[in-house]
């Protein structure tokens, strides 16, 4: 995606994040759009033809020139123009230079990174997902990588399709953690994400999703090997989860 839709991307998440309470369904149709598209705008994976961003920019009123980075912001966004779910202005995200970007992919393109670590995400993997730093704590440092639930075994906290931050550097072990994780090698070489829970009287690990069609798993698998890393973010913190 180039400079100027990147730029887009982020103002408009930047305008909801401050001015705009609502779901990301409620935004589409304060927008005009469906929630799939809002949901890869505020992501920052497609932003659209000009006339369809412009119709955008309208309807928030902002200028056009100022959301993809061309002229200086106004001093206020019109209230007119702020929808049903208006609020305050945060203090946080407040500008575009607090967003990062971090790799996207699915679970299955995250296997075959694992498989081949001498190279660099960003070569494995071309989308990326933008996120304010300060959602992520003090992470925003650490190698990150943004994956899609890919099943429903983490429903209803985890819903399929949801986007992931998970934090490869950070393989400490938290009883109760939302953690990604390697399969046997007889099921097949896609991560998976479960809740893990310690059984130290068996040296072993406690596979758990949430969702209670699918059965628990004892893993005896060294942690380090099984751990890919920690699911950190979910459209907000799961750490205190």
């Amino acid at each position: 995606m180039g400079e100027l839709k990147l730029n887009f991307c982020k103002a408009l998440f930047d305008w909801k994040r401050d001015h705009f309470s609502g779901t990301q369904a409620e935004l589409g149709e304060f927008l005009g759009v469906s929630q799939s598209q809002v949901a890869k705008l505020l992501s920052g994976n497609r932003a659209g033809n000009e006339a369809w961003r412009r119709k955008i920019a309208k309807k928030i009123g902002i200028p056009y020139e100022v959301m993809i980075g061309l002229d200086k912001p106004p001093s206020s966004v019109p209230q007119s123009n702020m929808g049903p779910h208006s609020r305050k202005k945060s203090a946080s995200c407040v500008s575009s230079d607090s967003f990062i970007s971090i790799p996207l992919c699915s679970l299955e393109e995250l296997a075959v990174w694992i498989e081949n670590p001498e190279k660099k995400l960003c070569e494995t993997i071309s989308d990326s997902f933008l996120v304010c730093a300060g959602e992520l704590q003090d992470r925003a440092d650490h190698l990150l990588v943004a994956c899609k639930m890919s099943d429903d075994s983490m429903s209803p906290l985890i819903m399929p399709d949801t986007t992931l931050i998970i934090d490869l550097g950070d393989k400490h072990f938290s009883d109760h953690g939302i953690y990604a994780l390697n399969r046997n090698q007889d099921k097949g070489n896609t991560p998976m994400i479960r809740r893990v829970r310690s059984l130290a009287d068996l040296n072993s690990f406690l596979l758990l999703p949430d969702n209670f069609d699918y059965p628990p798993e004892v893993n005896n698998t060294d942690w380090q090997n099984l751990c890919i890393g920690r699911v950190v973010w979910m459209w907000g913190s799961l750490l205190d989860r």
